[in-house]
């Protein structure tokens, strides 16, 4: 596993304090501030872990209201709004010197039939039939100056290579490259 995935697996695994409390490292990236999306990452991970694992978020909004400082810890407050048959609603207070520097409300559906608002997905090769980048990079690999392992695997299915102008729809998968990486939650927050 490479050391930058490391470090994000590392800032994704929150201090449980106690029910609905966590907190949180930062990543110091040379900024005063802490990195927005290390913030908004964190506060779905720590709503995430209080809902039922098959709901899934399927919509949140945030909101950031300072700045938050990369050399303190965060600490993120879940307050549980609604839990019903279908859907949960949490919101997430991130906290720095006893004052908020982000909200987050987040809403997490459990699956089930209903109206779709997209178009379908067209039937595609699952991404274990699917070359990686890596694999196309080495078949190609007598074209290119130098080799290196990428940190996120992206695969492109049979059909998706013309890049016409009219085309509106790109199909790929996309998973980080990691024995570490078996984890859903990981990947959606990450």
């Amino acid at each position: 596993m490479s050391q930058t995935l490391n470090n994000l697996l590392t800032l994704l695994n929150l201090e449980k304090i106690e029910e609905g409390l966590f907190r949180g490292q930062s990543e110091d990236l040379g900024l005063r501030q802490v990195f927005g999306g290390q913030v908004v990452g964190q506060a779905l991970y720590a709503a995430k872990e209080t809902v039922p694992e098959e709901r899934l978020v399927h919509s949140f909004h945030s909101y950031f209201l300072r700045p938050g400082d990369s050399q303190k810890p965060i600490i993120y407050d879940v307050e549980v709004l609604r839990d019903g048959n279908s859907f949960s609603a949490r919101r997430v207070a991130a906290i720095q010197n006893g004052k908020p520097i982000f909200y987050m409300t987040a809403s997490f559906q459990a699956p089930e039939p209903g109206f779709e608002h997209q178009k379908t997905m067209p039937t595609a090769v699952g991404p274990e039939g699917l070359p990686s980048e890596t694999e196309i990079a080495q078949s190609l690999a007598h074209f290119t100056a130098a080799d290196s392992e990428r940190k996120v695997s992206l695969r492109s299915p049979a059909g998706n290579s013309s890049r016409r102008i009219s085309q509106s729809v790109e199909r790929s998968r996309r998973r980080a490259c990691a024995s570490g990486m078996d984890s859903r939650q990981r990947h959606r927050s990450g």
